[in-house]
């Protein structure tokens, strides 16, 4: 079972905060699929403090969308503070603070993986939102700065000690942004400073690649980020994998079409049937991987405005009936 302050989850695998994938939508078919814990799409502490609309969407959530966190990106403390309240007040279960995104526009701010290089600043963040609220508060890091920077034994620890209820840490440099392959020995050595949970992500695609995770570096679950786009099965599959070490048969493509109508309509649901249609393209790729004649299919996502476009494509794959 893995506590996270008063947060408790029997899972091994966390679906982790994605900008512009981890809506409702996209929570909602994962936690079908054997999710048991998720996160908001990552939420700009500015934008909060603007009342920005899309923001205020990546909110919603439901009854059965539990347990869930919300990930705050930000350096200034009155304006992540003001975040933390309003985020607090749509019921979320655990605030995640950013201190991991290695996206240029973000750390030219000082925010995300920049914070890095200011412990004391990075430190003060964490210790305010721990005092202004009773919700775990944990921090996402990567390993350092830059290959010559790796800081984040030590990193991590100073977060323990300002209150943090639990790490996630992403093993590569913000210099190398998600190229080349994580480094598990240096979340091993993390996990060896800690007194509190450790979620390690990195190169997580598999049930195997999860077990690889847990089993090099000790940590206590993994995160599930790119591996999860297009793939919701991969929840159960390792939850299956894990206690009996055999693989569950990989769905078929009629089970992929299925399920990606069912993610579009939750979309659609959400955001209406053109605008779904248009972000839904994000998805296909993901979903046909490794299919025979999905080129066909990837090449009219461009022209796809409506479900039915969508169905017809699929249709040239195999040819369920599904309404």
């Amino acid at each position: 079972m893995l506590s996270i302050g008063d947060v408790k989850v029997n899972t091994k695998l966390i679906l982790a905060p994605l900008s512009g994938v981890s809506d409702l939508a996209f929570r909602m078919i994962s936690r079908e699929f054997g999710a048991k814990f998720a996160f908001t799409e990552m939420l700009n502490a500015c934008s909060i403090k603007y009342k920005s609309k899309k923001t205020q969407s990546m909110l919603l959530s439901n009854s059965k969308d539990k347990p869930l966190g919300a990930q705050i990106l930000g350096r200034d403390i009155p304006i992540i503070l003001n975040a933390l309240d309003v985020i607090q007040k749509s019921g979320v279960d655990l605030i995640d603070f950013n201190a991991a995104c290695p996206v240029r526009k973000v750390v030219r701010r000082g925010e995300g993986a920049a914070l890095l290089k200011e412990p004391k600043t990075l430190k003060k963040i964490v210790r305010e939102l721990v005092k202004h609220t009773t919700l775990p508060i944990t921090v996402k890091i990567r390993s350092g700065w830059s290959h010559n920077e790796i800081n984040a034994p030590d990193m991590a620890k100073l977060l323990e000690d300002a209150g943090a209820s639990a790490i996630f840490i992403h093993a590569r440099p913000q210099t190398q942004l998600y190229s080349g392959r994580a480094d598990y020995e240096l979340i091993r050595k993390v996990k060896s400073s800690l007194n509190i949970p450790l979620i390690g992500s990195g190169d997580i695609f598999t049930p195997a690649d999860v077990k690889r995770m847990l089993d090099e570096t000790g940590c206590d679950a993994a995160l599930a980020a790119r591996g999860a786009i297009g793939n919701p099965w991969i929840f159960k599959q390792t939850d299956y994998f894990l206690k009996t070490g055999r693989l569950l048969k990989p769905p078929t493509i009629k089970q992929k079409i299925k399920v990606m109508l069912q993610h579009l309509d939750m979309m659609i649901e959400l955001y209406g049937e053109k605008r779904a249609t248009a972000r839904f393209r994000l998805f296909i790729p993901s979903y046909l991987k490794g299919i025979s004649g999905a080129r066909k299919v990837k090449a009219r996502m461009a022209q796809m405005k409506i479900r039915r476009q969508l169905k017809d494509a699929l249709a040239t794959l195999n040819q369920p009936s599904y309404s």
